[in-house]
């Protein structure tokens, strides 16, 4: 469904459009108020991970599919070294889960972490990316877990393959998100159970 997806927004708006703003290998706001996707939100194995490594009252900060299909492009923030969390004195502020849609291999690309490098202020030198890198080889339907401040990248896809993978970031409530899922699924939201309104942003 994720490539379906993002081939009708390439139809829609062109490729080249799509990569000059950095969307080709992303789809943005990927939950749907439909079952499968408000059943994993609302998993107990899920919600038991983030109560326990976060808090209770955290919220979703995004839900979005990350494809991998546009690795050859160095302009990119996720082909290079970044973290998508700022640096809190080591504290943790916001929870990442990976779920690989197919295969993690080693030709596909697979997400490579700098292990520890959360607890660590400036970016590392190239250098000690490079040499302390580890490659998420994982099966489809495994579930990775990190924090969004570990310096990391997208694998090179050395494949013609898309790489789907959806991707789930929790955070703190009380820092701001760059879409306020509250509007974006008000009308949806008004029927659906108490821990899915909490973890979409209705109670903060």
């Amino acid at each position: 469904e994720a490539i379906n997806r993002k081939q009708q927004e390439v139809e829609s708006f062109g490729r080249d459009t799509l990569r000059s703003i950095s969307y080709l290998d992303i789809l943005k706001c990927g939950f749907r108020f439909e079952q499968p996707y408000i059943d994993l939100l609302e998993s107990n194995w899920m919600n038991e991970v983030v109560n326990e490594l976060l808090t209770p009252a955290s919220i979703m900060y995004d839900f979005f599919f990350l494809l991998n299909n546009d690795g050859d492009d160095p302009k990119h923030n996720r082909n290079n070294f970044h973290r998508d969390q700022s640096y809190f004195g080591g504290a943790r502020c916001s929870l990442m889960f990976l779920i690989p849609l197919v295969d993690f291999t080693e030709e596909i690309g697979p997400t490579e972490i700098i292990p520890g490098s959360h607890l660590i202020e400036s970016k590392p030198s190239d250098e000690f990316c490079e040499a302390h890198l580890m490659k998420i080889i994982a099966r489809a339907g495994d579930v990775i877990v990190f924090d969004p401040s570990v310096w990391h990248r997208a694998g090179t896809n050395a494949t013609k393959q898309w790489r789907p993978a959806i991707i789930v970031r929790f955070q703190l409530p009380f820092l701001k998100r760059p879409i306020d899922l509250t509007s974006v699924y008000r009308t949806e939201a008004e029927g659906a159970s108490d821990i899915l309104r909490k973890t979409l942003g209705f109670n903060c």
